[in-house]
């Protein structure tokens, strides 16, 4: 069978690492940054190619990259227009890194994808991700063993991904490729056993890990999956019914877990919330249409776009700083031209899947592709776009969309020509011709060299400016845990350090009774972000501040939390 080449095996390894890579040894932020600075510098190194590629392409392929330019141009107009500094909107916020340069790599890595879509290498993917399955599974199992090497902040069914919605999200698009292989190839008892055990084992972890977003993808899959059994087995009208059936009890479902509609009784309080945040997000692109208030910013704004009803839901305390629904954040965080151009990439693929699934023309590792593209739309909805996962929703709308360049015919004659080669290499082979057999010299192509020089160029220097985040984000570690404030103090001034860095900063300058040296570094942070509440709480809260301006900060926190009723009574002392 035909190999990879090295685009290829750096492209797929480059979304295995992303979903692997952790680095809790010498990370303040161990998951959320080593994730980032691999899916960048992934998508600097494929980046040249892509653009090489753009000549050979289809009226559909055409759509999704004049959707996907009108995206990235609109996150980066958006970044422009915002209050919020560059840095943040360029790298993302501490601890969900998904700025300008993450969403750029999805969709550099989403154009790699569309344009090697073909039989062979939709197959190797596939192959490749379901043993990333493995390895997330196990290290899960290791966890819930309590044989975890790693001394995380908490014990839970996290894996590589950092919480328990990501590794449950992770392995239910894993089980999907189980569940397609049990119903597609005729394997034998003991294959499919294999199969049945590894989605039982996922389910298992998904329940104990008290998430049920992997089931909610895990479903999603499998009624796609089952949708076009239907359509091979049957008819079109048994598979249409089969999917607008099982997708309206789903979206019944969804509702009855924000207790609407007959199925209340799902209620989950976690969606309560998530409508809160959904609300929030709402507001935020109504009031800025044009830009939103600035990428990964949502936690910046949160407080001033909240109800009175998120406040008194569970306290005031209770905040965040993502939508918990990627559409939405992109709405907020960019405006309405970014959300559209970003709903039309979705758009694209389910035309390519529910044209595919009305004429019967996927093959099987097509249908699975279209079913982890059907768990990333819930994914969407109801989640964070966590670099782990959220990359091999990006691959596989990538590879669903390239699909229209190829059939199921298509792989039948592949699978042939593959037969054909093997069955002449042995006829060589036994009639004792073999040593005849010689592999064609390469020839020296200087446009490979070229273009390889370019590729290396590229991500060499995303790398360098990703790195530096890494590294400040280390060095700040590094200082803390050494206790070395002095170090901690004066990285915290860099540019490049983010605001959560510097609140952790000064704080232990404050325990450590480093008054001055706390309360000037919180002075820098409002500088940077004068929204930044944990600051001005310290300046309300500091034996170094003065009566004014104590007073200055009370009334910018009542500005950032307004609808705060128990705020606006603890500040009330200190109001002129």
């Amino acid at each position: 069978m035909k190999k990879l080449n090295l685009f290829e095996k750096f492209a797929v390894f480059g979304g295995v690492g992303s979903t692997l890579i952790i680095n809790p040894w010498f990370q303040l932020d161990p998951i959320n940054i080593p994730k980032m600075v691999l899916v960048v510098t992934t998508a600097a190194f494929l980046a040249p190619k892509v653009f090489l590629s753009i000549n050979y392409i289809s009226r559909l392929e055409k759509l999704a990259i004049s959707a996907s330019l009108l995206f990235v141009i609109s996150l980066t107009f958006a970044i422009f227009q915002s209050e919020i500094l560059l840095t943040q909107q360029i790298w993302g916020t501490w601890g969900r890194s998904t700025g300008l340069a993450t969403y750029i790599a999805f969709i550099t890595i989403f154009l790699a994808f569309l344009f090697m879509s073909n039989v062979l290498f939709r197959m190797k993917t596939r192959l490749i991700f379901e043993r990333l399955g493995y390895v997330v599974s196990g290290y899960a199992i290791m966890q819930w063993a309590e044989l975890d090497p790693v001394e995380w902040s908490q014990k839970a069914l996290v894996s590589t991904l950092g919480n328990i919605n990501f590794m449950s999200s992770l392995v239910g698009l894993a089980s999907i490729s189980y569940v397609s292989r049990v119903l597609f190839e005729r394997n034998a008892f003991y294959t499919k056993f294999f199969y049945l055990s590894m989605i039982a084992l996922n389910l298992f972890l998904i329940l104990g890990s008290k998430s049920i977003q992997g089931i909610g993808l895990l479903l999603a899959g499998t009624v796609l999956s089952g949708s076009f059994y239907l359509r091979d087995r049957k008819s079109i009208r048994a598979s249409g019914l089969f999917l607008f059936s099982s997708s309206a009890l789903g979206l019944l479902g969804l509702l009855g877990t924000a207790a609407i509609g007959p199925l209340r009784f799902l209620r989950q309080e976690t969606v309560i919330y998530r409508i809160d945040y959904w609300k929030a997000a709402v507001r935020m692109t109504m009031d800025n249409p044009w830009s939103g208030v600035g990428l990964d910013s949502y936690g910046d704004f949160y407080r001033f776009y909240r109800d009175e009803a998120a406040i008194s839901r569970t306290g005031p305390q209770r905040v965040t700083n993502t939508a918990h629904n990627i559409f939405l954040d992109i709405g907020s965080g960019a405006g309405v031209v970014a959300l559209l151009s970003f709903i039309l990439l979705f758009c694209v693929a389910l035309y390519v899947t529910l044209s595919a699934l009305s004429k019967n023309s996927f093959d099987d590792d097509s249908i699975f592709w279209s079913a982890v593209f059907f768990g990333f739309i819930v994914f969407c909805l109801i989640s964070i776009n966590q670099i782990g996962v959220g990359i091999w929703g990006f691959i596989a709308m990538g590879l669903v969309i390239g699909t229209a360049r190829t059939s199921k015919g298509a792989r039948e004659e592949s699978k042939t020509q593959m037969s054909e080669s093997v069955t002449r290499k042995s006829s060589a082979l036994f009639s004792g011709k073999a040593k005849k057999i010689h592999s064609t010299p390469a020839k020296f192509q200087p446009e490979r060299t070229v273009l390889i020089a370019a590729q290396l160029m590229c991500g060499l220097m995303v790398l360098v400016f990703a790195g530096q985040q890494a590294h400040v984000d280390a060095s700040i570690h590094k200082a803390i845990r050494n206790r070395d404030l002095d170090a901690a103090y004066k990285i915290s001034f860099s540019s490049s350090a983010q605001d959560r860095q510097r609140e952790i900063t000064f704080t232990k300058l404050e325990e450590a009774g480093r008054q001055e040296d706390a309360f000037k570094l919180a002075q820098r942070t409002i500088r940077l972000n004068d929204r930044n509440w944990q600051a001005w709480v310290f300046i309300i809260s500091s034996e170094v501040s003065s009566e004014e301006e104590k007073k200055k900060a009370a009334l910018k926190l009542l500005e950032l939390d307004p609808k705060n009723s128990l705020v606006r009574q603890e500040l009330r002392p200190l109001l002129p």
